[in-house]
């Protein structure tokens, strides 16, 4: 595990996620009628790149929001590092990249900076804030002529200011091309490198599962899965689809020492009529390589073969490809894993 250097009161000085960033203990907001917030609760650990993931409506930005003191909880408590959201903010402990964070269009980025950066009590020089060159470069352009790449990398580097230990991001890469969005998740991704803690929502289940070390996924307002992107997709069968081995198996019973887990046959038995019968050979031999293949698949995994063409549903899929594959059951494999979109798409239903 990373160690990181840290300046926030409560952890060590230097220290792992072991340290707790934020806590939500049993955390309920309503708006009228509609509950956004159902009973939630969850720990954060230092360093931690966390994505909120849900539909339209499920609760991520409420959750933000009240992360950073926006908005107050009917039930339960919230604290960063030991404070409440509202103190953390004021103390530079967080910096948030709103998605409705409006930018005055007539102000030059530079004097934006100077503007926020004069105001703030926990603060980094103007110079440290525009240390980007591809922001730098910018400095004398009114914020209204910016793309939106340009815009969101001038939020990033607001939002850092205070040099703060955690960051809040809502839909981070909203409206920008491919290339744009990568370009912003590697300055994220740096930061978070530095030990910052990231915590972001996003509609883009391709960044959750390339970016964050674990993925909370709301629904009605409460938390349906939390874990790695690994953890949550591994409850989802992998696809794999290969050719049956038969002309392998076949070598094999013609030579039993070469291959300790083939059956021996022998005298006036079933192989006897098999060497005047070479497609009742191979079909006796797929059914070998299928009661072999068998033996490596749990309850839940499924089995099937339409003439030599296998296909497999499995949750361990590296195990069934090692064991077909060392055992030469299988040749040709296809594999496609599940995606966090497919657990997405269950959980969410």
């Amino acid at each position: 595990m990373a160690l990181f250097r840290a300046t926030v009161v409560g952890c060590t000085w230097f220290m792992t996620s072991s340290c707790t960033a934020i806590e939500v203990h049993d955390v309920t907001r309503t708006f009228g009628k509609t509950t956004a917030i159902d009973g939630v609760s969850l720990s954060v650990g230092a360093g931690q790149v966390i994505a909120i993931l849900g539909p339209n409506g499920a609760g991520k930005s409420t959750l933000l929001d009240l992360t950073l003191g926006l908005s107050q909880p009917d039930t339960g408590t919230i604290s960063v590092y030991g404070h409440t959201p509202a103190s953390a903010v004021r103390a530079g402990i967080v910096g948030a990249a709103l998605q409705d964070g409006g930018l005055p269009s007539t102000m030059t980025v530079e004097r934006m900076v100077r503007t926020l950066t004069s105001v703030h009590p926990q603060r980094l020089s103007p110079s440290a804030v525009l240390r980007d060159p591809s922001l730098n470069r910018l400095r004398k352009r009114k914020i209204g002529k910016l793309s939106g790449g340009q815009r969101q990398r001038l939020r990033l580097a607001l939002a850092t200011m205070s040099d703060p230990q955690v960051l809040i991001l809502d839909e981070p890469s909203s409206g920008l091309d491919v290339t744009t969005r990568s370009e912003l998740w590697s300055d994220i991704q740096a930061m978070a490198d530095d030990g910052i803690t990231v915590l972001f929502a996003t509609h883009y289940l391709t960044e959750a599962e390339r970016y964050a070390d674990r993925v909370i996924v709301l629904n009605g307002g409460r938390i349906v899965a939390d874990g790695t992107p690994k953890q949550l997709t591994s409850r989802y069968p992998t696809v794999i689809r290969a050719s049956l081995a038969v002309a392998d198996a076949e070598v094999a019973r013609s030579n039993p020492a070469s291959d300790s887990t083939s059956h021996e046959v022998e005298g006036s038995g079933p192989g006897a009529a098999h060497e005047s019968d070479p497609g009742a050979t191979q079909r006796t031999a797929a059914v070998d390589i299928d009661d072999r293949i068998k033996t490596c698949l749990s309850a839940d995994d499924t089995y099937e073969r339409h003439g030599n063409e296998v296909i497999i549903h499995t949750t361990k899929p590296d195990q069934v490809l090692l064991h077909t594959l060392q055992q030469k059951l299988l040749i040709h494999p296809t594999v496609n894993r599940a995606a966090l979109d497919d657990a997405f798409s269950e959980l969410t239903r």
